[in-house]
């Protein structure tokens, strides 16, 4: 089994508290993404602080709807 890589991109909640950045992850691995898990506001700002782009991102997972 080929290993797979969860980080942590932001760890804080809907209203980015503690400045932790929106909940979301990066999964990637061997023949796996990169794709984020969940994608708040502050994502991007988090996965360019990271050292990663956008662009890298092969696919995006959302797993709920924020109203």
């Amino acid at each position: 089994m080929a290993a797979v890589r969860l980080t942590v991109i932001g760890s804080g909640d809907a209203f980015n508290a503690s400045g932790r950045f929106h909940s979301c992850y990066l999964l990637e691995g061997e023949g796996v993404g990169p794709i984020m898990i969940d994608f708040g506001a502050t994502a991007l700002v988090a996965l360019r602080q990271a050292g990663r782009e956008p662009t890298d991102v092969k696919g995006w997972a959302i797993t709920h709807l924020h109203g």
